[in-house]
């Protein structure tokens, strides 16, 4: 059975293009190796990021990230069981809200706002579960997501 955390972060202020390159080269390796996928979005700052696959390698590669200095403030906002993948094809996708969907990007800039940085955790508030199944619902009906390695 497939395995799915989504958590929201706080990116470090000095991070710059050069460190998200490091931060999506590591994943893609490390995800490949674990049979992870998904999708890492970066937004004013902040980190929203999907990870599915077998409950050891999605455990592993979020406890690996918890130690990751380049952000802080990490905030799970899900985890669940599922029976499909959202990013089946990205050992790990990137994108910014600008390059999402309207209805995906709305759904992202949604949890940014229901879970700022610095409040208690609410990933079990109505809201973002909400937000979550539409965002994981939009993202399986895609077309294409051919754009992330």
């Amino acid at each position: 059975m497939l395995f799915r955390r989504i958590y929201v972060s706080l990116a470090a202020p000095e991070l710059d293009d050069r460190n998200l390159d490091d931060i999506l080269a590591a994943s893609r390796r490390n995800n490949a190796d674990a049979g992870v996928t998904g999708l890492l979005v970066l937004y004013q700052g902040r980190f929203f990021q999907v990870l599915e696959g077998p409950r050891a390698g999605v455990v592993t590669c979020y406890d690996r990230i918890a130690c990751d200095p380049r952000h802080r403030d990490m905030r799970l906002i899900h985890e669940a069981p599922d029976h499909d993948r959202a990013f089946a094809q990205w050992r790990m996708g990137f994108s910014r809200p600008d390059s999402l969907r309207p209805d995906l990007r709305a759904a992202v800039v949604s949890l940014f706002d229901l879970v700022p940085p610095d409040s208690p955790a609410r990933g079990q508030d109505d809201r973002v579960r909400r937000e979550v199944r539409a965002f994981l619902a939009g993202m399986r009906h895609l077309p294409d997501r051919a754009s992330g390695p």
